[in-house]
């Protein structure tokens, strides 16, 4: 992007917030990061137009965002040029209020429209409060009526998005489990490596011999849900409750990355990088949420936004990639982690169960997390 275009886009923005235009005074960190990570991936060409308004409708739908009633439109195409401004916002150049007022913006002036008419195109039953496994949460679950499937007979969203609850906020609690007094302290690795070697074809279809070596290598999916494999619900938790997020491809380009970090939070990260595994277990204070972490290696091609699996989970008869003596893999098997705790490695925390069908739901944990 020019520097001319660049120019243009923050005017643009300024003007946008110094205007009367009525803008979400979220709290609190109140964009989850899926819909960061939408906007960032959607600015840079590697998701389509439909994601960015599913991510779009969510803001509008939990109140993120707040638009007139009544507004005319009847139009789903995105001016491009807004995809710089999900750049700055992706790239923490703008602020929440500045991206959440430029689609505020973009609807007020029909330049889009994300209606019930442009939701009824991208999921006919739109997007519904659920509650998840039974538990009773600290957030608030949304999820769309495409994103279910049955377990155990009973419909359970693949992917589900956060939203926080006034009540929690106003008494409180969030306080205690939150970062939002120690802003930029702490981060959390998204595991898009995993994500991406769970979805199919890919590494498991070889695992299962339905497929040759070809299927080790696999293209990096930007635009999928991360699911259970890939520690979605503590993603969705933890990036509302202020800590920073950033991807295995942040650490594996810059591992220095770290650094800039007190705390760093390691989710089931099971297929990193080379250079992510010296990065996290060089740095001196980490949180092993998940079990089953830095098990499998895998190599980035940039050029082509791929990974392949170079060694472990079995391949080439090697278990842990990297002979890591903390390796706790059996463990991920716990998912109940009902009467688990946290023991001391030498660079931080580990937790010997798998928290996604719970984290969000337990307090005293990510307390723990916060405090230490």
């Amino acid at each position: 992007m020019s520097i001319y275009k660049n120019l243009l886009i923050l005017l643009l923005i300024s003007t946008l917030v110094t205007s009367n235009l009525v803008y979400a005074q979220s709290d609190k960190h109140q964009i989850p990061q899926w819909v960061k990570n939408t906007a960032k991936w959607w600015s840079e060409n590697k998701t389509h137009d439909k994601k960015f308004l599913i991510a779009l409708s969510y803001l509008i739908q939990t109140k993120t965002v707040t638009v007139p009633d009544n507004v005319p439109g009847s139009n789903d195409k995105i001016p491009s040029w807004f995809k710089g401004v999900a750049r700055y916002y992706a790239d923490n150049i703008i602020t929440e209020e500045e991206f959440e007022s430029s689609i505020e913006y973009l609807i007020k002036n029909n330049s889009i429209q994300v209606s019930d008419k442009t939701l009824s195109i991208i999921d006919k039953k739109g997007l519904t409060e659920v509650s998840y496994h039974g538990y009773s949460p600290l957030f608030r679950m949304y999820a769309y009526s495409k994103d279910f499937t049955i377990i155990d007979g009973k419909p359970v969203p693949i992917e589900a998005h956060f939203a926080l609850k006034p009540e929690f906020e106003a008494n409180g609690t969030y306080d205690r489990i939150a970062m939002w007094d120690k802003p930029h302290t702490a981060v959390v690795i998204v595991p898009i490596f995993t994500s991406t070697a769970y979805w199919e074809p890919g590494f498991y279809t070889y695992y299962r011999n339905d497929c040759d070596s070809s299927c080790l290598t696999k293209k990096i999916v930007f635009d999928m849900p991360g699911g259970f494999a890939a520690s979605e619900n503590a993603v969705g938790a933890l990036s509302l409750l202020g800590y920073d997020t950033i991807t295995d491809l942040d650490v594996d380009q810059n591992p220095e990355i770290l650094n800039h970090y007190d705390k760093v939070i390691v989710l089931h990260n099971e297929y990193v990088t080379k250079k992510e595994f010296d990065a996290i277990t060089h740095h001196p204070k980490v949180v092993y949420l998940y079990a089953n972490p830095l098990y499998a290696q895998v190599d980035v091609n940039y050029k082509n936004d791929t990974i392949t699996l170079v060694r472990g989970h079995g391949y080439q008869g090697i278990l842990n990639a990297f002979g890591w003596k903390y390796d706790n893999s059996p463990k991920e098997y716990d998912t109940n982690c009902s009467d688990n705790s946290f023991y001391k490695i030498n660079n931080g925390i580990m937790w010997d169960c798998y928290p996604e069908n719970s984290i969000f739901a337990n307090m005293t944990i990510l307390k723990i997390i916060k405090d230490y």
